[in-house]
């Protein structure tokens, strides 16, 4: 058994044979085991409450409290995903995705005000 991981379910159900856990809970699995979910958009990488408001931004010391749909951050985390790390075209100079590629790339429609919501997330659990 490999390094264990904390996670938290962002869609669906994960049934691990003993428990089934559902949107929101957090569990440990090992690492090579949640890689795919992780990158498929099924798991979040730490325990993130999805619930409630999550706040953001300690690099710099400020708090931004934004509530978190889990269904479409899941969906935002599989389409940047989808990017080409190498491709200067597809990031912003404040190293987020731009709209234009999640569109073209990833088929993921949003706006700049959306995507200034839930970038700041995903790249705290990157």
């Amino acid at each position: 058994m490999g390094k264990q991981i904390d996670v938290t379910v962002a869609v669906g159900t994960i049934d691990d044979g003993k428990n089934k856990f559902t949107v929101g809970d957090h569990f440990k699995i090992d690492e090579v085991e949640a890689k795919p979910l992780i990158d498929n958009g099924t798991l979040i990488k730490g325990k993130v409450d999805l619930q409630k408001p999550a706040v953001i931004g300690k690099a710099t010391g400020m708090k931004i409290n934004v509530t978190i749909d889990e269904k479409r951050l899941a969906e935002f985390t599989k389409a940047v995903r989808q990017l080409d790390e190498d491709n200067a075209d597809y990031w912003a100079e404040n190293q987020s995705p731009t709209v234009d590629a999640l569109k073209t790339v990833a088929g993921f429609e949003t706006s700049e005000e959306e995507l200034d919501k839930l970038w700041p997330i995903l790249e705290s659990l990157m």
